[in-house]
């Protein structure tokens, strides 16, 4: 992450460091929004507030089949497990990453 990224938080939250700034309120279909302690109060003190919502996400019609899920995860697992192999290595040695792998019951892969 960059500075940048946080660029349109800092607009909304204001020059002021210590929170002393006029805050910019998006709206609701912005990102950043404004809640006054009174808002707060109705929702019993939660903070877990959100309004910005991906609908894309919350439908499962939209989901490959579960072997496609499947073999995506099982891929993703791979690499993950051939790049911390290679990290041992790095840090240990050969010997060490396939002495770990053999212990988690895993097979050095090439």
């Amino acid at each position: 992450m960059t500075r940048g990224h946080f660029s349109e938080f800092e607009q909304c939250y204001g020059d002021e460091p210590n929170g002393n700034s006029p805050r910019v309120d998006l709206g609701e279909n912005g990102r950043f929004r404004c809640f006054t302690r009174e808002q707060i109060t109705k929702r019993n003190e939660n903070l877990d507030i959100s309004w910005l919502r991906d609908d894309s996400l919350r439908s499962g019609d939209n989901l490959p089949e579960p072997e496609i899920i499947a073999a995506e995860i099982m891929e993703k697992l791979r690499i993950a497990t051939k790049e911390m192999e290679g990290l041992m290595i790095l840090l240990e040695g050969e010997e060490a990453a396939e002495a770990v792998s053999a212990s988690v019951g895993l097979s050095t892969l090439e």
